[in-house]
């Protein structure tokens, strides 16, 4: 075997394993849990527009779903509920 044969072997294989690295670390953290809040204008029937906030989280039936996921999908909830105060809207008198 040649010096640039194994150089082009190793690189390969160097190549493959970050590959491997990286879909492995997307599969564990990427898929167990998530949370989004959606932002939407609505119009009202006598022409009013407003926002209208929806929150939405979902976890996996994995380990790290049921323990990391919800641990985040509650600090989000409260991320959520603090948003909800900070936008709701002043009822007068």
């Amino acid at each position: 075997m040649t010096l640039a044969t194994m150089i082009i072997s190793i690189a390969t294989l160097l190549t493959l394993l970050a590959a491997v690295s990286v879909a492995l670390v997307n599969r564990w953290y990427g898929e167990h849990f998530l949370s989004a809040v959606e932002r939407r204008k609505v119009m009202e029937a006598d022409g009013q527009e407003h926002d209208h906030y929806s929150f939405t989280a979902s976890r996996s039936n994995t380990f790290i779903g049921h323990t990391v996921g919800r641990a985040y999908i509650a600090f989000a909830a409260v991320r959520y509920d603090r948003l909800m105060r900070k936008h709701r809207p002043a009822i007068g008198a």
